[in-house]
């Protein structure tokens, strides 16, 4: 245990070990016991990257509370602008009504959140500010993110004055909430941006991080989304100016524990020679959720959906170079319909021809081109593989963005993880997206050369971290307020189609059905997670070397039998 006091600075996956160990023996006292001394000698700013599960414990009974309360008063005073919003997220659980309690935040939690605040604001004037201008802060990006815009909508307003939006007993606007409470004399008092990503520092000195200096007066309301997020521009003290997205009626914890997986992983990518000369990462953002039922996502600058550009409007790349062959909508009809999957799924090859090629000979001069087309073939690569292991679903076109700038992708929307898409009503049959839109953008050697290699080396990394993955991800399907696991309500909202009539049927059918034992179903979620990192796909068959592991996910993401019974929506044709 004592490992993580001696590790090496970059180091985290003896502290991922300590963590998951006392997590998985909670009730133990000679664990605990152990754990206090921890808590004193380890340099905080190792807990930092899972600071959020150590904050999900608070709420415990006894020797255990103290433990978790000590080490997230450490984390607090220490480290502020990693905690604090943590920290006000859990104690908005009691603002929220009874919302908050059937996701788990009881009134231990929200009680024990409030007493760590009260503690930081005990522990200097300058924390006492900050905690109350954060306060502020998050409540009015909150109350931003609930407000019902529909009256806006109906009068055509595109732009919509932040002044608007009233914030707390005192109906202060938006945009000059911190004003108000002279929040610029004071700089270290003054909230750092929600949506920058703060690296841990050793000395604590964050002095040099970008404060919240003012917000554009207007915001919009995005024409996508269920819930139709709002875009803000904030202004930091550094004098750039952040665009925002505001999600609300949405739970944003979920990405958020995705982009803390990703953002380990890139680290151990970062470490291996073979993984760090081909530049393979995975493109993060920041999430911060504010509460169950808000949060402000940073939102990736220069980029599109996929389906954006294949698709969409006004681009429809398809429409554009094959103005004559079947349109995207006919396809998904066509498909839908169809008795026989697969021989639809062939007709449809037929007449949709993959064109994304043509993105990068459109957006990039040569030689420039050659460059982005690697960059998007290794991404593709790092992002397939990743995604696999952790079970991400729902990876349709519009989930899926590309870099303008790099050609690089980003992946959005992390609803569906560790293998969850097989439980919905049309369970996914791949392991990633490989349709042949994707593979077109690859150039003439498609999935051979780059790309095979690409993943191979990633999954050589996540086999030789395996252990140290294994551990991140059992420290997160345990945590005690990440619901990952999928409701019929959910499965209705990933696969919705208005054209389906059985749909509400089939969920109302099971709605009533009995909760499957959460820790046993962990449990299975673990397993496959170390199977897969094992070479074990069928997990009753034999170990596969990396090669043909690889290989074999590429063949069974191409096979048309599996395209052809994914859910219409998902677009296996592009």
């Amino acid at each position: 245990c004592y490992s993580g006091r001696y590790a090496a600075d970059g180091d985290m996956t003896p502290v991922f070990r300590i963590l998951s160990l006392w997590f998985r023996h909670f009730q133990h006292t000679l664990v605990n016991d152990e754990m206090a001394d921890i808590v004193q000698s380890v340099p905080s700013y190792k807990f930092i990257p899972l600071s959020y599960q150590v904050i999900s414990r608070l709420g415990t009974t006894s020797t255990k509370s103290n433990i978790v309360q000590e080490l997230v008063r450490r984390l607090a005073t220490e480290h502020p602008h990693h905690t604090i919003v943590q920290l006000l997220a859990l104690k908005n659980g009691s603002k929220r009504g009874t919302a908050a309690y059937r996701d788990n935040i009881g009134v231990l939690k929200t009680e024990e959140a409030g007493n760590v605040l009260n503690f930081v604001k005990r522990s200097s004037p300058m924390l006492a500010a900050l905690v109350e201008n954060m306060e502020v802060l998050c409540d009015a990006y909150i109350t931003l993110a609930l407000h019902d815009t529909k009256e806006y909508e109906r009068r055509g307003l595109k732009k919509i004055a932040l002044a608007n939006i009233l914030v707390g007993r005192d109906r202060v606007p938006f945009d000059n909430c911190l004003r108000l409470r002279k929040c610029n004399q004071s700089v270290p008092a003054r909230p750092a941006v929600l949506t920058v990503a703060i690296k841990p520092r050793p000395d604590g000195d964050y002095s040099n991080v970008p404060r919240v200096q003012s917000f554009e007066k207007d915001f919009t309301v995005t024409d996508s989304g269920v819930h139709k997020p709002k875009i803000i521009y904030c202004y930091g003290s550094d004098g750039v100016r952040r665009k925002q997205l505001v999600k609300g009626n949405d739970d944003t914890r979920q990405d958020l524990v995705i982009e803390q997986a990703f953002d380990i992983v890139n680290s151990f990518l970062d470490e291996d020679p073979n993984t760090r000369r081909r530049h393979l990462q995975i493109k993060t953002y920041k999430v911060t959720p504010l509460d169950t039922v808000a949060g402000v996502l940073e939102w990736v600058d220069n980029t599109m959906p996929m389906g954006g550009y294949l698709n969409g409007k006004p681009v429809d790349a398809h429409m554009r170079y094959h103005p004559h062959e079947w349109k995207h909508v006919q396809c998904r009809s066509y498909l839908q319909k169809a008795t026989d999957k697969y021989a639809a799924y062939l007709d449809i090859q037929q007449h949709f021809t993959p064109v994304f090629h043509h993105y990068f000979l459109e957006k990039y001069p040569d030689p420039a081109t050659y460059s982005r087309r690697a960059a998007y073939t290794r991404s593709v690569a790092v992002t397939s593989i990743v995604g696999h292991v952790l079970g991400i679903g729902d990876r349709h076109s519009q989930n899926i963005l590309i870099d303008e700038a790099t050609g690089e992708l980003v992946h959005i929307d992390f609803g569906v993880v560790f293998d969850q898409g097989m439980t919905l009503i049309t369970p996914e049959t791949v392991p990633f997206r490989l349709t042949r839109d994707v593979v077109d953008g690859m150039g003439c050697n498609g999935v051979d050369g780059v790309f095979t290699r690409c993943c191979e080396e990633t999954l050589k990394v996540l086999r030789k971290k395996g252990n140290a993955l294994a551990t991140i991800v059992e420290v997160f399907i345990h945590d005690p307020l990440y619901n990952w696991t999928l409701s019929p309500g959910r499965a209705l909202q990933v696969q919705k189609d208005k054209a389906d009539n059985d749909v509400q049927m089939l969920v109302d059918a099971t709605a009533d059905d009995d909760d499957e034992n959460v820790a046993d179903l962990a449990a299975r979620v673990l397993l496959r997670v170390k199977q897969k990192l094992q070479g074990y796909e069928d997990p009753t068959g034999e170990a596969m070397s990396v090669e043909g592991q690889v290989k074999h996910l590429i063949q069974v993401a191409r096979d048309p039998h599996n395209l052809c019974k994914i859910y219409p929506g998902w677009g296996p044709w592009l």
